[in-house]
């Protein structure tokens, strides 16, 4: 426990830190309510209105073609659901059209200085169904594959919840970038009820977290924005300038806020160090 005790006493003088300028994250290729979430006329959509950091979730089909969609299933227009991984592609796109990798691909090369943010989904602990994923080696070797075959690993930040998928990522090749997904907002949520917290507000640990970023060499680290709003988490939580100057001042580090949704948060935020925030509404915004 010792890096949560340092790094507590230096986030009470460290807390406030000179701020940069926000890089713009879409959220599901944004603006959430006008297109389809990930859809490529989401994608473009944002492009068109200057923004090129895009964000979306991956999943494997039967196929083993890696679509960008955030849930595990698709429901027909007859009501019927759909498991993604037990679904072709063709099938898929029959229910509702979907992008893939290779639209990725082409969107990279049409806009080369587009980046994108993609998430490894893969089982969450409140998630009944296990048969919603294929294991952690398949999915992995499945994605990394494709995109070192696509050639888009520098245009492309991969991202997850799960630290063992991202030691997978980086076990397959060092070429790609990752980075690590912090749901320290459950704690802020569920502070009040101690069967919840058991389970959620200290899993994992905040001193686990950054052993883990070290440990990944992980090129960024997503946490919620509540760790850095909520009363009580803000003083717990590592100030981003602190993290990024004297834990992991040997290397570039970035560090990207999800999901900021309203101008009262990003203005809550705009003098801590964060690279970039992910959000639902990128219009909202201007750097």
């Amino acid at each position: 426990m010792k890096l949560r005790f340092d790094f507590l006493f230096l986030s009470i003088f460290f807390y406030f830190s000179t701020g940069l300028a926000f890089e713009i994250v879409a959220h599901r290729g944004g603006p959430q309510g006008l297109f389809k979430d990930s859809s490529l006329e989401a994608f473009n959509h944002s492009i068109q209105n200057g923004h090129f950091f895009l964000e979306s979730d991956l999943h494997l089909t039967s196929d083993r073609s890696v679509v960008l969609i955030h849930d595990p299933v698709v429901t027909a227009l007859d009501g019927k659901i759909h498991k993604v991984k037990n679904t072709t592609l063709e099938k898929l796109n029959q229910i509702q059209p979907m992008a893939s990798l290779v639209d990725v691909a082409d969107l990279i090369k049409k806009f080369p200085n587009v980046i994108f943010h993609l998430e490894i989904k893969y089982l969450n602990v409140w998630e009944k169904d296990s048969d919603l994923y294929f294991d952690r080696e398949q999915t992995v070797d499945v994605i990394v594959r494709q995109i070192l075959d696509l050639k888009i690993q520098d245009s492309v930040l991969i991202s997850s919840f799960d630290f063992k998928i991202l030691q997978l990522v980086r076990q397959r090749s060092t070429q790609m970038k990752v980075k690590l997904l912090y749901r320290g907002e459950y704690f802020g949520h569920w502070l009040g009820n101690p069967s919840i917290c058991l389970q959620f507000c200290f899993w994992p640990l905040w001193d686990d977290v950054l052993l883990q970023i070290s440990e990944l060499s992980a090129e960024a680290f997503s946490p919620s924005y509540r760790l850095y709003t909520h009363p009580v988490l803000k003083f717990l939580a590592t100030p981003p300038a602190l993290l990024k100057k004297s834990y992991l001042e040997s290397r570039s580090f970035q560090i990207y806020i999800w999901t900021v949704n309203d101008t009262g948060t990003l203005e809550s935020l705009k003098d801590m160090a964060f690279d970039g925030i992910i959000t639902d509404y990128p219009n909202l915004f201007r750097k």
